[in-house]
């Protein structure tokens, strides 16, 4: 069982599994159902395909209900049984779950071409945090923290720069504060962030 990280309290439950099966184990382990089916049978790629239903047999050891997803294309639970959020990139699958509120998970291999792209999803003021000292794990968690509150969000048209702005960060704890404000929406979130192999984790707790 390649659970290599999990995390419960009374908002939530998390996975975090590394995948060392073949595709053919989680098909094999999922009652997909038609909208799931449908979209798993327009991917292509069989690395994306590994990827796909690893994300949802994690999701199931959470809540055993199926996901449909809106026209935004965020997932939810089939009879809206608590909410979701599901992440997966190569060798990983995370889900977290909330039986009472909105959630928001990613997972993101480190790498070193975020630096160059940093100015288009980070503010000058986030820019000045991390400092010239940053280094790309620095970046990846920023990056991470703002597409675990897109998550939450759910919806398109969001900048994350303008958007989802990190107010501050704790780099010991690694724990930011982060301010969500989109046309009449504002909230404040706490995302938690952890390195697990060469990956980051990042997802929203409650506040």
């Amino acid at each position: 069982m390649p659970i290599i990280y999990q995390d419960e309290s009374d908002s939530h439950q998390l996975l975090v599994w590394k995948i060392t099966e073949s595709l053919d184990f989680f098909t094999k382990e999922l009652q997909l159902n038609k909208q799931e089916k449908e979209e798993l049978a327009n991917i292509t790629f069989a690395s994306r395909m590994l990827e796909w239903t690893a994300a949802r047999y994690v999701q199931r050891r959470l809540c055993p209900n199926g996901l449909k997803k809106d026209h935004w294309g965020k997932p939810h639970l089939a009879g809206d049984n608590g909410f979701i959020s599901i992440a997966h990139c190569k060798g990983y699958a995370a889900a977290v779950y909330s039986a009472s509120q909105s959630v928001g998970i990613d997972i993101e291999p480190v790498h070193d071409k975020v630096q160059r792209i940093a100015p288009k999803f980070l503010n000058e003021k986030e820019l000045s945090d991390i400092g010239h000292e940053g280094t790309s794990e620095h970046f990846i968690m920023y990056w991470s923290i703002k597409e675990a509150v897109y998550k939450w969000y759910g919806k398109k048209q969001l900048s994350f720069k303008n958007n989802i702005n990190i107010l501050n960060f704790n780099r010991e704890e690694k724990i930011a504060g982060v301010l969500f404000s989109k046309d009449t929406v504002k909230h404040l979130h706490q995302v938690k962030c952890k390195k697990i192999d060469n990956i980051i984790l990042a997802y929203t707790i409650e506040f």
